[in-house]
């Protein structure tokens, strides 16, 4: 993962418009993303993928829904396992989980997978962009 983001790093350094300019700048400039950024994303798309029921029925099982008899949160809330037995290669990142199970409803419970992607880029772009602030 650091070779990957040293690799964009560089790549946006040989860009001469962007000479002097810091790498979030630079990122920012090119509407490119850190790559923990872009591997979160695809987390989260593989989890809306799994909880649809698009990948079958065994990986759905796999993750359990929190019991949500409160007003917050929406009807998809995960509950978190432990995952020591697990090789790491296998598990999918704890951070993932916890930022589904903090995402608004309206992008969680979309039905289709662009209208999806699109929500979800929306809410993940302003969290970047306040984090980055």
């Amino acid at each position: 993962m650091a070779n990957l983001e040293r690799v964009q790093r560089y790549a946006t350094r040989l860009i001469a418009r962007l000479h002097g300019i810091r790498y979030e700048g630079r990122l920012q400039a090119l509407e490119l993303y850190p790559v923990d950024y872009r591997r979160l994303r695809g987390d989260l798309i593989y989890l809306w993928k799994i909880l649809s029921g698009d990948l079958g029925p065994e990986l759905r099982a796999m993750f359990p829904l929190r019991d949500c008899n409160r007003t917050r949160g929406h009807r998809l809330t995960l509950r978190k396992l432990e995952s020591r037995g697990l090789p790491l290669v296998y598990r999918l990142s704890r951070m993932a989980t916890s930022l589904w199970s903090s995402l608004p409803s309206e992008v969680e419970e979309e039905q289709n997978e662009a209208r999806f992607k699109r929500r979800l880029d929306e809410h993940l772009v302003r969290r970047w962009q306040l984090a980055a602030n």
